[in-house]
C-alpha cells in the first residue's frame, strides 16, 4: 500500500495539519486515483474525510486529506461508552454508508479501527482505499475486508452493498452486547462460523435488549443476501421508523 505522513503546507504559520498518503510504488497510482475519485463524490458528507488535493510527486500519486484529531471507535469501545454515545456514533456511520450507497459506492472494510471520532463526537469514516464503485463493471474474486466484519459472500470474493450492511450489523451487535457475533483466533474457524453458523441472539447475552432492535440486527446478519437489507438506506429507514429517538440513548441498553 504505502505510507501515511502528517504534513503542513510549507511556508505557512498555520497549525492546520493534513495527512499525506504516499504509495510505495507507482503501481498503486490507479488505486490512489480511484480513492481520490470516490472521496470527491463523498466530499459533501460531514462524516467523510475531505480530500484536499492530489499531487503528482515524481512518478507517484500522493493524496492530501484532512487530518482528523480523534480516537478510533475501537479505542472508545475499549474505554467504554454510554448508550447515548453509542447510538449517536452509529447513526453517523450509518448515514455516511447510506450516502455512499446512494452514490453507488461500497466501502468493503467497515470496522472500528477505520472509524475516527473527534472530541465533539463527530465521526469520520476512513480508508476508502478498498472501496468500490459498483457502477464500474469489473470481475474480481479478491477477498477484501477484515475477517470478523466480513459477510459470507465477501469471504467468497463477492462483495456487494449488502456486505456493508452485514458489517454495520456486526458493529451494532457489538455496540449493543459488547460481544462480536462471530469470533475465533483461528482464521479458518472464524470463516467457518461466518459461513455456517447463526450468531447467538443478542437477547441471550443482554436480556434487556429491545425485541425490535434484535430483529434489525439479525436481519443485517442474514447469511442469505436476499433476506438482508440490500442497501444501508433501507436499514436506516427501518431503524428510524422503529426507533424515532435513536441517538438519545434509549434503545441500546446500559
Amino acid at each position: 500500500f504505502g505510507e501515511v505522513w502528517l504534513v503542513r503546507r510549507k511556508g505557512t504559520l498555520s497549525e492546520d495539519y493534513a495527512v499525506a498518503k504516499i504509495p510505495h510504488s507507482s503501481r498503486s497510482n490507479s488505486k490512489f486515483l480511484q480513492e481520490a475519485k470516490i472521496l470527491r463524490r463523498l466530499g459533501e458528507h460531514p462524516n467523510a474525510v475531505r480530500l484536499i488535493e492530489v499531487i503528482k510527486q515524481a512518478d507517484k500519486v500522493v493524496l492530501i486529506e484532512e487530518f482528523v484529531d480523534g480516537k478510533t471507535l475501537q479505542e472508545l469501545i475499549d474505554e467504554g461508552m454510554e448508550p447515548r454515545q453509542k447510538e449517536l456514533l452509529f447513526a453517523q456511520i450509518l448515514d455516511l454508508v447510506a450516502f455512499a450507497h446512494d452514490h453507488r459506492i461500497m466501502h468493503r472494510d467497515l470496522k472500528p479501527e477505520n472509524i475516527l471520532v473527534t472530541s465533539q463526537n463527530l465521526v469520520k469514516v476512513l480508508d476508502f482505499g478498498t472501496a468500490k464503485d459498483v457502477s464500474v463493471k469489473s470481475i474480481s474474486s479478491t477477498v477484501i475486508g477484515s475477517r470478523p466484519f466480513m459477510a459470507p459472500e465477501q469471504i467468497m470474493g463477492q462483495s456487494r452493498r449488502a456486505s456493508d450492511v452485514w458489517a454495520l450489523g456486526v458493529l451494532l451487535y457489538a455496540l449493543s452486547t459488547e460481544y462480536l457475533p462471530f469470533y475465533s483466533e483461528r482464521e479458518k474457524e472464524l470463516m467457518d462460523l461466518i459461513l455456517e453458523t447463526n450468531p447467538r441472539r443478542p437477547s441471550e447475552l443482554i436480556p434487556e435488549i429491545p425485541e425490535e432492535l434484535e430483529r434489525i440486527i439479525l436481519k443485517c446478519l442474514e447469511k442469505d443476501v436476499s433476506k438482508r437489507y440490500h442497501h444501508a438506506r433501507s436499514l436506516q429507514e427501518d431503524l428510524k421508523k422503529t426507533f424515532p429517538d435513536f441517538g438519545n440513548g434509549r434503545v441500546i441498553p446500559e
